[in-house]
C-alpha cells in the first residue's frame, strides 16, 4: 500500500489551511468547520512548499500539475492468428453448415471507432460524440469481445483481481457514446490532482494515476457494445439492471430498454487493461 497524503480543508471556504498537511492523519487539525481530506502527492508537495506563508489559506493560483495522458492503444490484427481463425471457421462450416454460415466475424473485429453523430447514424435519436474525440483504442464490438483480444492480436487482457488499482481501472457501465466514458476518466484525473476525496471521481483518478505509475507497460482499450431499442414490448430484451452505472443524459423509466420512449439505443462499455504478449523463448 502506498503512502497516503492528508490536508486540513475548510469545507465552507473550500480552501486548504496553510501548514496543515501530513502523511499522518492524527497530526492534523479537525473540527466542525475543518475536515481532514486525502489529497494527491502533487497537491501535498505544493501545499508544503507554501509553508512560509502567513496566510490562513493556501493560494493555489500557481498550482498547475500535468494531467497524464491515458495510455490507450490501437489493437492491430495479427495476420497469422486471423488466418488460423478463418481456417477453423471453414472447418466448422463443413461440420455444421446450418449453424456456421457466412464469413468469420473475426475479419471485421477491432475496426476504428466511428463517431456517434448524425452523419454516421442518421436514423437514430443520438447523443453525439465530441467531434474532436481521440478515438485511439476505442472499438464497437459484440459482447465479450475481450476474449478475442489475445486470440486475434499481439496483446492479452490483464486479470485485475487482487489488485485494487487495476480492479478500479477495469471499469464497466452504460453510456450514450464513447465521449462520456472518456470524459469520466479525465474527470477522475482532475478530481485526484486538483481536488480531494470529497470529490466524486477522486478514487477513480487515484487508481488511474497509480496504474500508470506502477505498470507503465500496460495499455487500455475501450470496448463498446450497442443495444438498440426494438420497441417490441412483447418480450423483455436488454435491461438496465446489472450493467453498471449509466453515464448518459437520459432518465430511464423502465426496467427494459424496449419500453423506453426517446431512447433509441445505449452502449454498454468495458475498459480493458492489456499488455503485450511476451514471446516464448526456447529453453537451452
Amino acid at each position: 500500500m502506498g503512502t497516503e497524503y492528508y490536508a486540513s480543508f475548510d469545507t465552507s471556504a473550500k480552501k486548504y489551511l496553510t501548514n496543515q498537511v501530513s502523511t499522518d492523519y492524527t497530526e492534523l487539525k479537525n473540527d466542525e468547520a475543518i475536515q481532514i481530506v486525502e489529497i494527491s502527492k502533487e497537491l501535498y508537495d505544493f501545499i508544503k512548499s507554501q509553508s512560509d506563508s502567513s496566510n490562513r489559506y493556501v493560494d493555489l493560483s500557481d498550482y498547475n500539475p500535468t494531467i497524464p495522458k491515458l495510455p490507450f492503444i490501437d489493437l492491430e490484427i495479427n495476420a497469422e492468428k486471423l488466418k488460423k481463425s478463418n481456417e477453423q471457421w471453414e472447418e466448422l462450416k463443413l461440420e455444421d453448415p446450418e449453424i456456421f454460415k457466412g464469413e468469420d466475424r473475426s475479419n471485421s473485429m477491432f475496426q476504428p471507432w466511428k463517431l456517434i453523430n448524425n452523419e454516421n447514424f442518421s436514423n437514430l435519436i443520438l447523443e453525439e460524440d465530441d467531434p474532436n474525440l481521440d478515438t485511439t483504442g476505442i472499438y464497437m464490438e459484440a459482447l465479450n469481445a475481450r476474449h478475442h483480444i489475445e486470440r486475434l492480436t499481439d496483446y492479452e487482457t490483464v486479470n485485475p483481481m487482487g489488485n485494487k488499482y487495476l480492479y478500479n481501472v477495469n471499469q464497466y457501465g452504460v453510456a450514450d457514446n464513447a465521449t462520456q466514458v472518456i470524459r469520466r476518466l479525465e474527470q477522475g484525473l482532475k478530481d485526484y490532482l486538483f481536488g480531494n476525496n470529497l470529490d466524486e471521481e477522486y478514487y477513480l483518478g487515484l487508481s488511474l494515476v497509480r496504474f500508470m505509475e506502477l505498470y507503465p507497460e500496460y495499455r487500455l482499450v475501450l470496448l463498446m457494445t450497442p443495444h438498440v431499442n426494438t420497441k417490441d414490448c412483447s418480450w423483455g430484451g436488454w435491461r438496465w439492471h446489472k450493467w453498471g452505472e449509466y453515464l448518459g443524459v437520459h432518465e430511464p423509466q423502465h426496467e427494459y430498454l424496449s419500453y423506453e420512449q426517446g431512447i433509441d439505443y445505449v452502449l454498454s462499455y468495458d475498459l480493458e487493461i492489456v499488455k503485450k504478449i511476451e514471446e516464448e523463448t526456447d529453453e537451452i
